[in-house]
């Protein structure tokens, strides 16, 4: 049979028409349609498609807009010069990085025009206070009011010590003993290289005096000198010297002050008998024999000068002068 729609020839038992697809077993035949005998001169009506292809189409562009507008708004426009222009301002609230590329701010380093005294330019200071003891036989410098001070630990990092107002006292250019003959609360003024060690402040004196200007260095160093028993008897500093330093440095017109004509000359003596000599002099040998640090053991004819430092010897020469200085004969020794 024809198809009623479209002519063309389906079989008699056909549900659809193979062609334009309309129901055909529902659709009694009109035999009065006068349609045409040749396919060719039919006119052929529109196909209807299937609803599924309609709704895959629709689905096909309804992605095909929206990944058009996806792609509108991330594509940078085009400047004038075929550069890309910036992107789109960024909402309020996104992080951003610092103008210039700035890095966050850190902590402001230490600023040493902060400090009372900046040590690093010049630790030589002067300063009065008051002398104290801290645990360990420690001396410490303390003064009324806390001053700041900017230095480097000894590893070079930065320190400011603020509100400070003590420093542990370092005695290595102190004669040795010094110290502990400074009494806990002695007003003192000192000048000294202060310097900052882990953390903590200190001062090295290299002059120290009391509250009337006495000169406390120069005072224990000519205490050390003096004899402990000053008379001008033969026993003048028995079990002691009459010149303690003349071992350990040049000796001066000052440590001869108030010393006999016998004295200078036991003093020039001592320091032989420091090292063992033996004297053809009774007066001398008995003198020190008398004294606890003295043991003689070479003979004036065994002994050599050799064994003298270049200290003793200069030390020696002195006394010697100063000695015939005092009276051209020198000291006349066993003249009693």
């Amino acid at each position: 049979m024809k198809c009623p729609y479209c002519g063309q020839e389906t079989p008699d038992d056909s549900t659809f028409c193979a062609e334009c697809g309309e129901r055909l077993d529902d659709m009694p035949l009109d035999p009065s349609l006068n349609l045409p005998e040749d396919p060719d001169e039919r006119k052929p009506r529109r196909k209807k498609k299937p609803p599924l292809l309609i709704a895959a189409g629709a689905a096909f562009l309804v992605l095909a807009i929206s990944g058009a507008v996806f792609f509108s708004i991330r594509t940078p426009e085009k400047d004038s010069s075929g550069g890309q222009t910036a992107e789109a301002e960024k909402p309020a609230g996104d992080d951003t990085e610092a103008e210039d590329g700035a890095a966050p701010e850190t902590e402001e380093d230490i600023d040493p025009s902060d400090a009372d005294f900046n040590l690093t330019t010049s630790g030589q200071l002067r300063l009065d206070g008051y002398i104290r003891s801290a645990a360990g036989n420690q001396k410490l410098l303390r003064w009324d009011d806390g001053l700041s001070f900017y230095g480097r630990n000894p590893d070079g990092t930065e320190i400011l010590l603020e509100d400070i107002d003590r420093a542990s006292i370092d005695d290595s250019l102190l004669p040795d003993g010094m110290l502990d003959e400074l009494s806990s609360n002695q007003k003192v003024r000192v000048d000294g290289q202060m310097y900052i060690d882990s953390g903590e402040l200190y001062i090295m004196p290299y002059e120290i005096s009391d509250g009337d200007g006495k000169d406390l260095i120069a005072a224990y160093e000519k205490s050390q000198s003096e004899p402990e028993d000053d008379s001008s008897s033969t026993d003048t500093a028995a079990g002691g010297y009459i010149l303690p330093q003349s071992s350990a440095r040049l000796l001066t017109e000052s440590d001869l002050s108030g010393l006999s004509l016998q004295e200078v000359n036991y003093a020039k003596n001592e320091i032989y008998a420091r090292h063992g000599r033996m004297f053809n002099s009774r007066e001398l040998q008995d003198y020190f024999n008398r004294q606890s640090w003295y043991s003689g053991t070479v003979s004036p004819e065994a002994f050599s000068e050799s064994v003298l430092s270049d200290v003793e010897k200069q030390n020696a020469q002195f006394l010697s002068n100063a000695e015939y200085a005092m009276d051209p004969n020198g000291y006349r020794l066993d003249a009693n």
